[in-house]
């Protein structure tokens, strides 16, 4: 009797359950919102949608490279616990121009260590060149010791092709890279 009360209640919970897009519904979901929020025609290229969510590389009508992160959220209202609302929260960014290259300005907290700032930046060009492993560009690019004033050369690995960075604030810098495309 106690087994089948427990499959009845899976069972309910799992047909209340929002139903997750397929890989098409979120292309297109990816697609429109992007393309709309950005005033360009924008292709997608997404992961299976999981519980959690799902990732897509980006092109937008002018060549530019880009990635998307949308994450499911699940909400009830605070009055009846049992209804559920999943809805998608999605952020994204073109990190890369059509040729490879890309600006990013990188805001950092004394004592100004750029590691963390320069690792971001790799996550999303990693996500703009479609690596299935996300730390898959970990140490691509490496600014050394702390920089001031000058342009300052990083040492860099592929498919990072050169990376410079220079000051241009307290606390901010700017990173000017150059990647190999392969797409």
């Amino acid at each position: 009797m106690v087994l089948v009360a427990v499959g009845l209640a899976i069972g309910f919970w799992w047909v209340g359950r929002p139903s997750l897009p397929d890989r098409q519904e979120a292309e297109h979901d990816t697609e429109s919102g992007v393309g709309d929020a950005e005033h360009t025609t924008v292709t997608a290229t997404c992961t299976e949608p999981e519980d959690t969510g799902y990732t897509c590389r980006l092109r937008d009508a002018a060549g530019r490279y880009g990635y998307s992160i949308t994450t499911f959220h699940n909400d009830s209202p605070p009055t009846y616990k049992r209804i559920t609302t999943r809805y998608g929260l999605t952020v994204w960014d073109f990190p890369l121009n059509a040729d490879g290259t890309g600006t990013k300005t990188l805001g950092t907290t004394p004592p100004r260590d750029l590691s963390a700032s320069v690792s971001a930046v790799l996550l999303m060009l990693s996500g703009s060149l479609g690596r299935p492993d996300a730390f898959s560009l970990y140490g691509a690019i490496d600014c050394g010791a702390p920089v001031t004033g000058e342009v300052t050369t990083c040492t860099v690995r592929a498919p990072v092709r050169s990376a410079t960075v220079r000051e241009t604030g307290e606390n901010e810098y700017e990173l000017t890279y150059r990647v190999t495309l392969s797409m």
